[in-house]
C-alpha cells in the first residue's frame, strides 16, 4: 500500500493538543494483536520506530491522559501497514465504546432517560477526552435521531487522507457509543465536515 507518513507528517499528528486517556491506546494495540496477532504489532511497531515516534509502553497502563496525537498515528500506520479500509476503522473504533466502564454505566440510565442523557453528552466525555468537546445540538427521541458535533483535532497541514482516517475510526466510535446507549445495533451515522468541527447526525430504528 501506498505510503502517506513522513517524519514530519507524524511530527505535525503528534502535536495536537487534545488528549485522551491511556487505556485508550492499550485498546487499539489489543485490537491490532486480535486482529494481525503479535507478529503484526511489531510491524506497527517497527514503522512507528521509522517515523521517529515508538510505540510509547508508558502510556498503555495508565489511566491519565494522553496524546490525542497518539492514536491518530497508531491508527494511520496500522492502516498503511494491513490495507484496512474505512470499514475496517469503523469496525476498530465501534469497539471502544464497549471497553469504557463510564458508557456502561450511562447507557444503563439512558434507557430511562435518553434526552437526559443526550444533553449530558459534555460531561460524560470530559471523563475520556480532553480539549476535545462532544456537544449536543438536537434530540428528538420520538422521531429516533439526535445531532451532535465535536471539535476538529488541531492536525492542519498533514493530507486529508490523514484527517479521513481519524474521522472514519472516531465515527465507528460514535455509532458503538449511540448502539450502548440506544440499545440497538440498527444506528446509521453520517458526518459533516465544518471548518471547525464535525457533525454527526445519528438515527436509529
Amino acid at each position: 500500500m501506498k505510503r502517506i507518513l513522513t517524519p514530519e507528517i507524524t511530527k505535525r499528528i503528534i502535536s495536537t493538543e487534545a488528549m485522551v486517556r491511556g487505556w485508550d491506546l492499550k485498546w487499539l494495540v489489543e485490537f491490532i494483536v486480535k486482529e494481525k496477532g503479535q507478529k503484526g504489532l511489531e510491524e506497527v511497531r517497527k514503522r512507528m520506530e521509522e517515523l521517529g515516534y515508538p510505540l510509547p509502553e508508558k502510556y498503555l497502563k495508565k489511566v491519565e491522559f494522553s496524546p490525542l496525537g497518539l492514536r491518530i498515528l497508531i491508527i494511520a500506520v496500522a492502516k498503511e501497514v494491513f490495507g484496512w479500509d474505512t470499514d475496517k476503522l469503523q469496525e476498530w473504533g465501534k469497539s471502544i465504546p464497549k471497553r469504557l466502564m463510564i458508557m456502561k454505566i450511562f447507557s444503563r440510565l439512558f434507557g430511562i432517560n435518553k434526552k437526559f442523557l443526550f444533553y449530558d453528552l459534555p460531561k460524560i466525555s470530559s471523563r475520556y477526552l480532553k480539549g476535545l468537546r462532544i456537544i449536543p445540538v438536537k434530540a428528538d427521541i420520538g422521531q429516533k435521531y439526535v445531532i451532535v458535533r465535536s471539535d476538529r483535532p488541531d492536525i492542519r497541514g498533514v493530507p486529508e487522507e490523514i484527517e479521513k482516517i481519524g474521522l472514519a475510526f472516531y465515527k465507528g466510535f460514535i455509532i458503538g457509543w449511540a448502539q450502548m446507549v440506544l440499545g440497538s445495533e440498527k444506528v446509521k451515522c453520517k458526518v459533516y465536515r465544518k471548518d471547525k468541527y464535525y457533525e454527526f447526525v445519528i438515527q436509529w430504528d
